[in-house]
């Protein structure tokens, strides 16, 4: 099956403390996905089955080691969860940030995939 991966970009969704605010550019999660398969949830447009990898924070500036383990332990190891995503808005996504879209490879299962991208980050 051929797997594909995104880097989302979900900083609204976190509480960002004040003073982590500076070094922030952004919180992006990362999922896989088999471009082939796609599903219905309760509505006509089918949805890609995207499967959570990991979190990482793309940062403003140059940041010491020390603050980038304190800001990726607080906030890039929060438990996270699989999403659903229209189709059409994958397909778009993939247009308008083609540097937030990789094609990973062929693998027998999606969880093969989720397991290797794991341990070889795509982004």
């Amino acid at each position: 099956m051929k797997v594909n991966a995104i880097s989302r970009n979900l900083t609204r969704y976190f509480n960002i403390r004040d003073e982590d605010k500076t070094y922030i550019k952004e919180i992006r999660s990362v999922y896989a996905y088999n471009p082939e398969s796609s599903t219905h949830l309760c509505e006509l447009t089918p949805s890609y089955d995207l499967r959570y990898l990991h979190t990482y924070i793309v940062l403003n500036d140059e940041v010491s080691e020390d603050k980038r383990c304190e800001l990726d332990e607080r906030y890039c190891y929060e438990s996270s969860e699989d999403d659903y995503m229209h189709v059409s808005d994958v397909r778009q996504f993939e247009k308008d940030n083609p540097t937030h879209h990789k094609e990973c490879g062929e693998f027998e299962t999606i969880e093969e995939a989720c397991e290797h991208l794991n341990g070889n980050w795509p982004f």
